[in-house]
């Protein structure tokens, strides 16, 4: 998957232009990190042993072209889901290096896993907006957003109706992330 931005920039045809490997499940090196035993350790508490990966995906996230279009607006997983139910779902991100605000870590609204699936629609946004990125449009504004400010290998498990997102990159790099 390519950032709209970054295809028709100064980057010369590299890794640099895929921000997002998605489904990897096939490609036995990527799909490694999904069988690691300290990994199943933990997903095996939510979801019982009968454990399978359904959607997998490396992150790529570019450093921010101006046009704000490496945010990805507050969303549950639980929409981009066609399988049920989902307190049989846990979701799992990995840290691939350091990741704080600056280059657009999560956010999660807690305690919002405890609400029905909302309506997703593009984000109502001034500036950029990634077409491939759905976000809630009714919600409390003035809910705690908790900055999970990571290192390399850290790992949040959390249930597909978290309402979370990530802000833009605002760094030089590239951020990279496991889903």
């Amino acid at each position: 998957m390519r950032d709209v931005t970054i295809s028709k920039s100064e980057y010369t045809p590299s890794e640099k232009m895929v921000v997002k490997v998605q489904d990897f499940q096939e490609d036995e090196e990527l799909f490694r990190y999904c069988t690691l035993p300290e990994i199943l350790k933990y997903v095996e508490c939510f979801t019982g042993p009968n454990i399978m990966a359904m959607h997998t995906m490396l992150i790529n996230k570019p450093p921010d072209s101006g046009k704000k279009t490496s945010r990805h607006p507050l969303h549950q997983d639980l929409h981009y889901f066609p399988f049920r139910p989902s307190n049989h779902i846990v979701c799992a991100w990995t840290a691939m290096e350091h990741i704080d605000r600056n280059n657009g870590c999560l956010v999660v609204l807690p305690g919002t896993h405890k609400e029905p699936l909302k309506p997703h629609d593009y984000p109502q946004w001034e500036g950029g907006v990634n077409v491939m990125f759905h976000g809630i449009q009714d919600y409390e504004e003035n809910n705690t957003r908790v900055h999970l400010v990571m290192e390399k290998g850290d790992t949040v498990f959390f249930h597909p109706l978290l309402i979370h997102g990530s802000g833009r990159n605002k760094t030089q790099g590239f951020r990279k992330a496991k889903g």
